[in-house]
């Protein structure tokens, strides 16, 4: 991958400090999200401070990580450097991705029930999806 790399319309990534498998990292997560308490945690990880968001609460309690659209499996994270927005300065987030043939996937967390329509943002409203597919659910159910 190349950066600066645009996964969203809102998140630019500046770089890569390390990949990392889901069957070695998800333990640790899982522990780490124990001490959740408001809308991020900050963890720290293979030396850098890393942003725990929500998402990663619902990576952690999946049933599987594949998108529940296509199925692509979801095989590692990534520790990569994202670029200050409106809601958090410059930071070092978690993002999972897949490769099908070769290329990375995002993945990121959807909404069964879209925002847009009323859904809430809990465990019981959210599931898997890779990035292609929930720009094309968009905001349908």
């Amino acid at each position: 991958m190349k950066y600066p790399l645009s996964i969203s319309k809102s998140v630019l990534l500046l770089g890569r400090h390390a990949l990392l498998s889901v069957d070695d990292l998800l333990p640790q997560l899982k522990e780490a999200l124990t001490k959740w308490q408001n809308d991020s945690l900050v963890w720290s990880y293979g030396g850098v401070e890393i942003v725990l968001t929500y998402r990663h609460n619902v990576f952690v309690e999946a049933d599987s990580l594949e998108c529940v659209s296509c199925g692509l499996l979801a095989t590692h994270f990534a520790i990569e450097k994202v670029a200050a927005t409106k809601r958090w300065p410059e930071s070092w987030a978690l993002n999972l991705y897949g490769t099908p043939h070769g290329k990375q996937t995002y993945f990121t967390q959807d909404h069964i029930v879209p925002k847009s329509k009323g859904g809430a943002s809990d465990l019981t409203n959210l599931q898997v999806m890779c990035w292609p597919c929930n720009l094309e659910k968009g905001d349908s159910q």
